[in-house]
């Protein structure tokens, strides 16, 4: 049997339509996993229950920014007196409450249950967020995240995102998948989180050279990590090729609850 893994997807109208995630689901089947999406709906705990009801994995995909009422931080000057509104306005973001509705307490359900998680993009910050973070609402407004990234280098080859180098911390678990030498990754956020805006369950496992955190991983999880870039694109083959052992071991952490959930149904009706 397969593990089967839950894909987070946006609302029906959010303009990216269903196609937008096959990415993902082609990089779990590669994995040998079953992708399953999950589709944003009002949350009630039986809801939740049934969002995860059968899933050995949670996929949290990238998209549209999260919106600010989710998170405290107010991180420049006079942004505390704004109204949600106006920091949408402000930083250029585009929010779907109804996606955040679902996949926040969704993220922290999975997180409870010690379901694997794998973050990617937006998936990375709402991990953070529903654990408590916070974001950098936009990181070209940063105190010198503009700097770095306005240098990203684009090599102009048809349908490849503009790419930057990352740091990956030695003896971190995305360390043991990807190794702990600087990789080079797609730049394709808006939003992203540094230190100051970590959550308390999480710790940095790479970094950009701006100190934006480009990874994350929990403490206290059997496996529950996340990053910012996004490896399911194909189109990036740099980042691709290089990051398909994430989703492998995603998938075979995966398998090992599935095979361990196996067991015990089989004990039980043994005894």
């Amino acid at each position: 049997m397969k593990p089967t893994i839950g894909i987070t997807v946006g609302p029906r109208d959010d303009g990216q339509g269903i196609e937008g995630y096959a990415p993902y689901a082609e990089a779990i089947t590669d994995a040998g996993g079953e992708p399953l999406f999950l589709h944003p709906k009002p949350v009630t705990p039986d809801v939740l229950a049934q969002g995860l009801n059968g899933l050995q994995g949670l996929l949290l995909t990238g998209g549209i920014d999260i919106h600010p009422d989710n998170y405290p931080s107010r991180n420049e000057p006079g942004d505390e007196n704004m109204s949600a509104d106006a920091l949408i306005k402000a930083y250029r973001m585009k929010c779907s409450l109804e996606r955040d509705a679902y996949e926040i307490p969704l993220a922290r359900a999975a997180f409870e249950a010690r379901l694997p998680i794998l973050g990617i993009c937006r998936g990375f910050q709402l991990l953070n967020v529903a654990l408590g973070g916070s974001l950098v609402k936009d990181i070209r407004t940063g105190r010198k995240h503009w700097a770095v990234r306005k240098d990203e280098t684009d090599d102009g080859n048809p349908g490849e995102s503009r790419k930057h180098m990352i740091t990956i911390i030695s003896r971190s678990k995305i360390a043991e998948i990807l190794g702990d030498c600087p990789i080079l990754v797609n730049s394709r956020h808006h939003q992203g989180i540094t230190d100051k805006e970590m959550s308390p369950r999480m710790r940095a496992s790479a970094f950009a050279p701006d100190d934006i955190i480009e990874a994350i991983e929990a403490e206290g999880h059997p496996w529950a990590l996340a990053v910012q870039w996004h490896p399911e694109k194909k189109a990036d083959s740099y980042v691709h090729e290089q990051c398909r052992p994430l989703f492998a071991a995603f998938v075979a952490t995966a398998g090992k609850r599935l095979a361990d959930l196996s067991d015990v149904a089989l004990a039980e009706s043994d005894g």
